[in-house]
């Protein structure tokens, strides 16, 4: 019997460990790079989040230029809107 109670709480313990990052942690990690692609590339690579997309239309449309990315975390829809400037951290302009 404490074989497997220690199994089990092997498991639950390696579950515990591989959490997604929080929103407020994803925000954080924004202003270490400076393109919006490496940028996405990150975020799906990270546990827990999929459907990572990017609205670059807006670029045309806004200044200085913004795009919008969207993704979901634990089956909730998240949506960024980001300022990209040329040689420039990306800043977190409003999260939706």
């Amino acid at each position: 019997m404490k074989p497997i109670t220690i199994i089990m709480a092997i498991i639950l313990l390696t579950i515990g460990c591989a959490h997604s990052p929080n929103t407020i942690q994803i925000q954080e990690n924004l202003s270490e790079f400076n393109d919006v692609d490496s940028f996405v590339i990150w975020l799906e690579e990270q546990p827990n989040i999929w459907n990572v997309k990017i609205n670059k239309k807006i670029f045309l449309t806004s200044f200085p230029p913004k795009v919008i990315v969207t993704y979901f975390q634990n089956a909730v829809r998240h949506k960024l809107l980001l300022q990209v400037e040329p040689e420039h951290k990306l800043k977190l302009v409003k999260p939706e």
